[in-house]
């Protein structure tokens, strides 16, 4: 009685595997054979056209899993995504009451007729080939084929940066046939056209929308080529150029303003600011141009940095008028005269001199600037006539 157990269990165990061997075993025997059976005769060169004047239907998806880095330098983008096709190829139908779809290995998929699909406004794309390349290959029961593949790639695109960095980018991405007309291949949006992936993150960017079009066909002789777009509608995040640019050219248009409470004896401070500051706007005004394209027409950025500039160079162009007029004494204030035993202001009481002359013959007309008074060139002192003096 002691061994019944063990024994009981080891026939029970073994008879399992058995079976699930045995059904193993013929389930890959049944799609070894279908496999075959579809292949059989089959040309990859020739597209499975269902009726004669019918094209092949493709339907195509897009899964969105990243955004790269936009470059307004460039004016192009960069996308991660899934692309999805699906087709019906009537000589690859099979029947089978255990096997629901055949999955082709990578290095069969060459074995399958599929649409020479392509990026018209691609820059370089490459398929992800790590570990594996990722592609699948999946053929149904009623001759449905999917395929889908992982893609990275550059788009180029029309930027419109009249606003920016306030603008709202439109980016798109056509898809056409490349060596089909559309007598032979036609491209239709699935029902879901665009999935985006949960984790889709945009560094610079808001999705804001997404939408699917059919495009102008593509013309080549008598030839014309389907093309569907899909048309991504962003909001361009401004907080980074708020903090870069803005905020620090404000900055120094106020540190230009402080060189017009400075006295008009330290031109030395004076000149030092202004230049520093000039060059300062100059620099990050060139450094800002430097990361965008080369238009030719007024961006909102350039209007906000030619304006800080025209500040700074105004406050320069304050002081040297200032300091011009105290030292040729362009500006004529009220004259003082000078009598024997010192200097008097003729405005104070006389009210036949508040014009400022004096008539008497051993007095001297002196132009004075509103300052602290009149020097004496003899005695070499300040008179103080009314805040008045005299350079």
């Amino acid at each position: 009685m002691v061994y019944i157990f063990p024994i009981s269990v080891f026939l029970i165990f073994h008879s399992a595997t058995t079976v699930i061997a045995g059904y193993d075993d013929g389930l890959l025997k049944e799609r070894y054979n279908l496999l075959n059976k579809s292949f059989d005769g089959y040309d990859a060169r020739v597209a499975p056209i269902p009726q004669k004047g019918e094209p092949v239907i493709n339907y195509v998806q897009i899964y969105l899993l990243s955004m790269g880095s936009n470059s307004d330098l460039d004016t192009d983008f960069t996308l991660n995504f899934y692309l999805r096709q699906s087709w019906r190829d009537s000589r690859l139908t099979f029947t089978s009451d255990n096997v629901s779809r055949l999955e082709i290995d990578a290095g069969s998929m060459d074995r399958v007729w599929t649409p020479d699909t392509y990026f018209i406004n691609e820059k370089r794309s490459s398929i992800h080939d790590v570990t594996v390349l990722n592609k699948l290959l999946h053929i149904f029961p009623n001759g449905n084929v999917l395929s889908s593949m992982r893609i990275s790639g550059t788009f180029t695109t029309a930027m419109h940066l009249h606003k920016f960095p306030f603008d709202h980018p439109t980016f798109y991405l056509n898809l056409t046939s490349y060596g089909y007309s559309e007598d032979t291949v036609v491209f239709r949006w699935m029902p879901e056209a665009v999935v985006l992936s949960p984790n889709l993150e945009v560094a610079q960017f808001d999705l804001h929308n997404t939408s699917v079009f059919s495009c102008e066909p593509t013309r080549l002789v008598n030839m014309k080529f389907n093309c569907i777009g899909l048309k991504l509608s962003l909001n361009r995040r401004y907080g980074y150029y708020l903090l870069q640019v803005y905020v620090p050219s404000m900055l120094i248009v106020f540190l230009s303003w402080v060189s017009l409470w400075l006295s008009t004896d330290s031109m030395g401070p004076r000149v030092l600011l202004g230049v520093l500051t000039i060059t300062g706007m100059t620099t990050q005004f060139s450094g800002t141009r430097a990361a965008l394209a080369r238009v030719s027409y007024i961006k909102a950025i350039d209007v906000w940095m030619g304006t800080c500039i025209i500040y700074v160079f105004l406050a320069i162009v304050e002081f040297a008028m200032v300091d011009l007029v105290l030292r040729t004494g362009l500006i004529l204030t009220p004259l003082c005269a000078r009598p024997k035993d010192g200097y008097t202001c003729a405005q104070d009481s006389d009210p036949e001199k508040q014009d400022g002359l004096v008539d008497d013959r051993d007095k001297e007309k002196i132009a004075v600037n509103p300052i602290d008074g009149v020097r004496d060139s003899s005695k070499n002192r300040i008179t103080r006539c009314g805040d008045l003096h005299v350079y």
